[in-house]
């Protein structure tokens, strides 16, 4: 029988939360080794999931590091599919390339929206 988390309990995810704690004059490798493991812990948390995950990826900085790093959890895991992108916006538009790029860095499996600037201005009236 499969338990799922309950709010009573402690979240599997906080076994893995190694970070050091800070104190005055701390050490800046400090900081960022638990930058690093706090980062990697919540895409972690994500991956406690019995269905197929998916990242919506603009092509930016913060989308493309989720993206990556849930891609290398899942390769350890040896999940059996891969991960989906998903990116929208209009054809050939800097996010789209930028996002188009990252997906294919990193293998993912990539699926994209395009509207034209009739159907944005529509979706605003």
């Amino acid at each position: 029988m499969v338990k799922y988390h309950h709010c009573r309990d402690e979240p599997l995810h906080a076994l893995y939360d190694s970070v050091e704690k800070l104190f005055p004059g701390f050490e800046m490798e400090t900081v960022k080794s638990n930058l690093r493991v706090l980062f990697d812990n919540a895409i972690k948390k994500h991956l406690m999931t019995d269905r197929r995950i998916g990242c919506l990826l603009s092509g930016g900085l913060d989308s493309s590091l989720v993206a990556a790093t849930l891609m290398k959890h899942l390769k350890e895991a040896h999940v059996q599919y891969s991960l989906q992108t998903f990116a929208i916006g209009m054809e050939d538009s800097p996010d789209l390339l930028a996002a188009r790029k990252v997906a294919n860095h990193i293998g993912s499996e990539h699926h994209e929206v395009l509207f034209n600037s009739e159907e944005g201005i529509q979706v605003l009236d």
